[in-house]
């Protein structure tokens, strides 16, 4: 079918069906990739990139490991294709063999512990979905060493241990962590809260964030080991939306251009919404790294 065409042209007919499949759930590219194995090598890595899941089978807890004994090999091979790996905060735990080739996960802590093979060096981005001072120091040393991109959730009450523990010094936690990952180029933070409409009124409950311990931890980041970090970059979500004036004020003190924001405006009045917002990411390839911007 694509015999008298340039390579390069092929490839950008591929990636181009598969982007359409992605996005809007045209099925072109699987008809394409039925016509022949070798067109079925070329896009099945781009159509298996991600994959997410979101919550376990039915009458299954999600404590629960995956069953690996039914799995053909058919399966495992589409697991190998497998690069980004997106796992909603109800999921069941995951067979890590069933994923040799991860290298982004964006998953619970819990979970992230669990999927982890500390021999392997291939883990480039990882997500925490919880407070994620502790989980980066509690990695294996070969993650640590490996990690360039890291994004996690930002605890968003003053009781929190990352603050209490550094009351004094608000810039060490987020120093603390940079210590722990040498290989570390891109720092992200997911500023989100999520509380039912009818739990408070107007802002009450809304204020115990501190925006100015935020900033100095931004600006210890990007002062590190001599501005080391290319981008530090957070996003605003669910009910910080409401104080995004006082955030860009923030950044706008601090005038970097390394410094990056998302306004996630978004509704997220359940972590099932916020779960859906997780589901649209992957599957349009939006993460923090791309949707940040400069003010």
């Amino acid at each position: 079918m694509f015999d008298d065409l340039p390579v390069e042209i092929v490839l950008a007919i591929l990636q181009q069906a598969t982007n359409d499949f992605l996005a809007e759930d045209r099925m072109s590219v699987v008809h394409i990739a039925q016509t022949s194995k070798e067109v079925y090598d070329l896009v099945a890595p781009q159509l298996f990139h991600t994959l997410v899941v979101l919550s376990p089978p039915e009458n299954t807890r999600a404590t629960e490991p995956t069953d690996t004994n039914g799995i053909n090999e058919a399966a495992r091979r589409v697991c190998g294709f497998v690069r980004c790996l997106v796992v909603g905060t109800m999921s069941h735990k995951l067979e890590p063999s069933l994923l040799p080739n991860v290298t982004r996960i964006h998953a619970p802590l819990r979970l992230i512990k669990d999927l982890i093979n500390p021999t392997a060096l291939r883990y480039a981005q990882l997500w925490w979905t919880s407070s994620f001072l502790q989980g980066t120091q509690e990695l294996p040393k070969p993650i640590q060493q490996s990690l360039t991109h890291i994004c996690g959730f930002l605890p968003d009450v003053s009781s929190s241990s990352l603050y209490t523990d550094y009351a004094d010094d608000p810039a060490a936690w987020v120093t603390d962590l940079i210590k722990c990952l040498p290989a570390l180029t891109h720092l992200a933070l997911d500023v989100l809260r999520i509380i039912d409409p009818g739990d408070y009124s107007d802002d009450e409950g809304l204020t115990e964030f501190d925006v100015a311990h935020f900033e100095t931890a931004l600006r210890a980041a990007l002062a590190w080991d001599d501005q080391r970090l290319e981008f530090v970059s957070f996003r605003i979500a669910g009910d910080y939306v409401k104080r995004w004036p006082e955030f860009e004020e923030l950044v706008r003190r601090i005038a970097s251009d390394r410094l990056l924001v998302w306004c996630d405006r978004r509704p997220m009045n359940s972590w099932d919404q916020e779960n859906a917002c997780v589901a649209q990411d992957a599957k349009a390839l939006r993460t923090i790294w791309n949707e940040a911007r400069v003010l």
